[in-house]
């Protein structure tokens, strides 16, 4: 058995409920311990809360209300200098940082030369019109295998 939701005891409470509310109402709360206490609390509550003698009549909460959302619309933030600062900021460690890696980085010119030059070297020693002969004995052999 599903108890009564607060928020139907509430409604019902000040008068507001819908008809099958109070009709689930009713039927529940006969039966059931745990909301009937609720219920005995909601009432002791409200009955404390009406004993208090306020008057509210002055009190015109819409308009305070809609003062301090018009008051909130007509607000604007600026732009801070703060802001510029930290960008600026930013934007200059960004560079600095990449130029430095890009420094620390780079290989030597001179090593990667001598690396091209023997790579170069080595492979002209494998061309089929180099004096080493060296793949004359590959294309002989393809060229027998494709008679």
């Amino acid at each position: 058995m599903e108890h009564i939701k607060d928020i139907i005891m509430l409604e019902i409470l000040e008068g507001h409920g819908s008809d099958q509310d109070r009709k689930y109402f009713n039927s529940h709360i006969s039966e059931c311990e745990q909301c009937q206490k609720r219920w005995s609390e909601y009432l002791q509550i409200s009955n404390n809360l009406s004993e208090l003698k306020i008057d509210a009549t002055e009190i015109d909460l819409f308009s305070a209300i809609a003062k301090q959302i018009q008051g909130k619309k007509e607000v604007k933030r600026p732009i801070y200098a703060r802001t510029f600062v930290r960008v600026a900021a930013s934007v200059f460690l960004s560079i600095a940082l990449g130029h430095i890696i890009g420094k620390v980085s780079t290989h030597n010119i001179n090593q990667n030369r001598n690396i091209s030059e023997s790579n170069v070297n080595f492979l002209y020693a494998l061309a089929p019109s180099s004096a080493t002969g060296l793949s004359e004995h590959i294309t002989v052999d393809n060229a027998l295998e494709s008679e």
